[in-house]
């Protein structure tokens, strides 16, 4: 279990955050936590934030689609809230699936399709404020860095042989 608070300043002064599924409306006491990464993109841009929030989001789904972790329900995302912009919180609770999810995410990654692939995220790119062209440099860029960087964080985080080869099992870079 690796645990870091980021919900608190160095002064020790808790930050207001808002999940996904808040930020959705989705009520407390429903059990669907079903949603989708072009909604959230979508309301982002309708709320007037900054481009750059709704392209962070975008890079947040592709990372998941390609590190496999389909647990991405919209409680596993979280916004800074400061009274005027909504700012997307370091990634949490991530599970690289492998394949045995055959890359079917929590969220939808189109309006109409839960599948994780890159080919769907590219396909969504005009929710998220983004042409399809600056949509695949951000692919292209979050892939390179996955590529270059797991195997060296999962020896630092000490994983096993066999959960290394669970990760690697479930990187969807193409």
């Amino acid at each position: 279990l690796l645990v870091q608070r980021f919900d608190r300043r160095s002064t020790g002064e808790r930050d207001h955050v808002i999940s996904a599924r808040t930020l959705l409306a989705v009520p407390e006491a429903s059990l669907d936590l079903d949603s989708s990464y072009p909604a959230i993109g979508e309301l982002l841009r309708r709320m007037g934030q900054p481009a750059t929030a709704a392209a962070q989001w975008f890079d947040r789904m592709v990372f998941n689609i390609a590190i496999g972790n389909t647990d991405d329900h919209a409680l596993n995302h979280l916004f800074r809230w400061d009274g005027h912009t909504l700012s997307l919180m370091p990634a949490f609770d991530l599970e690289p699936c492998g394949a045995r999810d055959q890359h079917r995410h929590q969220m939808r990654i189109t309006p109409d399709s839960h599948q994780g692939s890159l080919v769907n995220a590219l396909s969504a790119a005009a929710e998220f404020g983004l042409s399809v062209r600056q949509a695949q440099k951000r692919v292209d860029a979050i892939r390179r860095r996955i590529a270059r960087d797991w195997r060296g964080i999962a020896r630092k985080m000490k994983c096993s042989d066999a959960a290394t080869g669970l990760i690697q099992s479930g990187l969807c870079l193409d």
